[in-house]
């Protein structure tokens, strides 16, 4: 067993223009989104941590990762501690 969400299908591939449709479809301002930089990074934290589960899905609070890295407000939600560099987005 690979730790998959029961709902979720064999393959879940979630692309950036899903992510980019999931954000417009939610109304998100682009205020309200990091640089692309600070994203990117974040995901190459995420790619790195013991808790992304199937390359997409935080175990810790069961988010897409590409959709809540996207947002300036939100934050890694590790128990331990975050692993983005939040600092960086207000700089």
């Amino acid at each position: 067993m690979s730790g998959q969400c029961k709902s979720c299908m064999d393959q879940l591939n979630v692309t950036e223009e899903m992510i980019d449709e999931m954000l417009n479809q939610a109304n998100i301002d682009k205020k309200r989104m990091v640089p692309k930089d600070v994203y990117i990074e974040r995901l190459e934290k995420c790619k790195t941590c013991p808790s992304l589960m199937d390359g997409t899905t935080c175990m810790h609070c069961g988010c897409l990762v590409k959709y809540r890295a996207r947002l300036i407000d939100n934050n890694c939600p590790n128990p331990t501690g975050s692993r983005w560099n939040v600092a960086k987005v207000f700089v």
